[in-house]
């Protein structure tokens, strides 16, 4: 992006303005932000249902062994696919909200196409190369007993947490990209550690009451799957042990849910990248 110095949310901003902010952009853009947001998490759920995902947790391929490496081969195909789909869904929210406030009058299909064309492939790249540097930063940090490990997922999150505005709005490599993550959030790391761990404890707490709500229609189910006589009968009869919670109410309810605060952490990425420029810019 040319002139990103000229964007709206190109500002300073302390913890207070970064989270009223945060409320005034995902207010504005809700009802683009959820829709957008629950297509995508409700397509991408219902393909593990329809795959050999449910048949994993509901333990029938412990009478038909040979049909396991077909199960578990499939649930990596499928795994796959489910990153690719959220990071190409990420990667769109992420570009929706920085070229909408500029661009209101554009088509939003030509944001999406934008977004994928430009971006998607160097995205995954860097995406992948970021998941590996936080599982090998989680392994070596385990070597200094599990606080180790939660440290270095900790700062390594931290770290690459604005990378994907940064890559739309650099238009870096994969490996620049993680460079450059590098030296724009340590111009600033501990107010933004901050603002990134008091975000995520306030998307748990909304998280658990949205899931207990979505969770409700399907409690009786729930708690007859804690009487183990019961799971013995079920598997006996043949009967799918989830298919009750796991089924297509629970997985659109679970979208709903889901795709209330998935706009939030994108948003929130935009603007912490924003800040750490304008503080970069003057130092």
């Amino acid at each position: 992006m040319q002139n990103y110095n000229e964007h709206p949310f190109y500002q300073p901003m302390d913890i207070e303005n970064i989270f009223s902010k945060t409320w005034e952009v995902y207010k504005k853009n809700f009802g683009w932000l959820f829709l957008y947001s629950f297509l995508g998490i409700l397509l991408l759920q219902m393909l593990m249902y329809y795959t050999q995902f449910q048949q994993i947790f509901d333990l029938n391929y412990l009478n038909d062994i040979d049909s396991l490496g077909k199960i578990f081969g499939n649930l990596m195909l499928s795994g796959i696919i489910l990153f690719i789909g959220y990071a190409i869904l990420y990667l769109f929210i992420h570009y929706f909200i920085i070229y909408r406030e500029i661009e209101p009058d554009k088509s939003h299909l030509i944001f999406l196409g934008d977004s994928v064309r430009k971006y998607a492939l160097t995205y995954l790249a860097t995406i992948f190369l970021v998941f590996f540097i936080l599982i090998a930063g989680a392994i070596l940090g385990l070597i200094a007993f599990i606080i180790g490990s939660f440290i270095a997922i900790l700062y390594f999150g931290t770290i690459f947490f604005p990378i994907s505005p940064l890559v739309i709005i650099e238009k870096t490599n994969p490996f620049e990209s993680i460079s450059r993550s590098f030296r724009l959030v340590h111009t600033n790391f501990w107010p933004t550690l901050g603002y990134i761990v008091l975000l995520y404890i306030i998307l748990m707490v909304i998280s658990l009451v949205l899931g207990a709500i979505t969770m409700a229609p399907f409690a009786v189910d729930f708690f007859k799957l804690l009487n183990p006589n019961a799971v013995v009968e079920m598997l006996e009869s043949g009967e799918p042990i989830l298919s009750k919670i796991v089924s297509p109410g629970y997985i659109l309810l679970s979208s709903v849910a889901n795709a209330i605060t998935f706009p939030v952490v994108p948003i929130f990425a935009v603007l912490v990248y924003f800040n750490l420029r304008y503080k970069e810019d003057h130092r």
